[in-house]
């Protein structure tokens, strides 16, 4: 005997809303958007190795995300305070945003999404033209950004020039101000890679096309409208907004000529000494750290200190890379 079809109605088509999330049974509405960058310095590493590129993807979304972080604390951390918890406040409301790790019980996951496509791998950079027309590695004494790159020098590393890329960002409109202040200072401050403070991996939103004369008043700008607070937490690097912090360089020809230009700057920041005309060669330095050195060992004896008071080492709070010796350790 042969069995009966069933009757079945099909359901109602279903259409996925796409400018929707569901989150704890309820409809949240998302802004997607989408941005493209190109790096117009080289690229220090960025990879999984130090101080290499990633053979696989040049630029990553962990990368990504990361500087984000960094930025959303240096434009946001303002309203969670100077005291003793302003740290904990302000790591809880990160973690809402971005994610945390699985700690115990504890752990949540990103509300931002990033979805990266890679539009120029970009190439290899390892030799460059100095000043007497010679091709020389990057990172040698005599390159243009030797003192930027002189990491690269021991293993003869490379950098990677001509990179671009764009991403998709997806986020609850709730967080509308957090997301486009992280990436309104990443994109007018930050970059991506290693030592980026010395100006590498230098990054340009490329609907962004700035003059001369724009600049300081795009700075501003986006300072006004997107610095939340002025407490942050204690040893939070963090922006401020002062107008007569910001130096804009005059003119130069292109990228290079003036990420040369601030590299030469921050060495003479970082080795200010007068110039002894008599013996044809740089005098002391004008820091204190040789004279506080002296003053805590026995060589003081055989260089007299300009000044026996003053036992600083303000370079070592700028971060900047002094390497004081072993005996130092020894003397506190």
């Amino acid at each position: 005997m042969g069995r009966k079809v069933p009757t079945v109605t099909a359901p109602d088509s279903i259409t996925p809303n796409l400018q929707a999330k569901r989150i704890k049974g309820k409809d949240v509405a998302l802004i997607r958007q989408a941005r493209e960058y190109e790096l117009i310095t080289p690229l220090f590493g960025g990879g999984t190795e130090t101080q290499k590129a990633d053979p696989v993807s040049i630029i990553r979304v962990p990368s990504i995300r990361g500087q984000l972080r960094f930025w959303w604390r240096a434009i946001r951390g303002g309203p969670f305070g100077s005291d003793s918890l302003g740290l904990q406040r302000m790591k809880e409301a990160e973690d809402k945003i971005f994610g945390s790790a699985s700690i115990g019980d504890k752990a949540s996951s990103s509300q931002l999404q990033i979805d990266l496509t890679m539009a120029n791998r970009g190439k290899d950079l390892s030799l460059v033209t100095n000043y007497k027309g010679k091709q020389v590695h990057i990172s040698d004494i005599s390159s243009p950004y030797g003192y930027a790159a002189f990491p690269l020098r021991e293993k003869k590393l490379g950098t990677v020039v001509n990179v671009g890329f764009s991403i998709s960002l997806s986020y609850p409109a709730s967080l509308t101000p957090e997301i486009e202040a992280a990436l309104w200072a990443w994109e007018m401050f930050g970059g991506i890679g290693g030592r980026t403070r010395r100006g590498f991996g230098s990054l340009q939103q490329k609907s962004y096309k700035p003059t001369v004369d724009s600049v300081q008043k795009d700075i501003e700008g986006g300072l006004t409208k997107h610095l939340a607070g002025n407490t942050f937490p204690p040893n939070v690097p963090h922006l401020v907004n002062n107008s007569t912090l910001i130096k804009i360089t005059s003119p130069h020809n292109n990228v290079p000529d003036v990420w040369e230009y601030l590299i030469g700057e921050l060495k003479k920041f970082r080795q200010d000494r007068p110039w002894n005309s008599t013996k044809n060669k740089p005098s002391r330095s004008n820091w204190h750290e040789p004279d506080a050195i002296r003053n805590v060992t026995s060589y003081a004896k055989y260089h007299p200190p300009k000044s026996s008071n003053v036992n600083k080492f303000p370079r070592a709070a700028f971060g900047l890379p002094i390497i004081f010796g072993d005996y130092l350790l020894d003397a506190g």
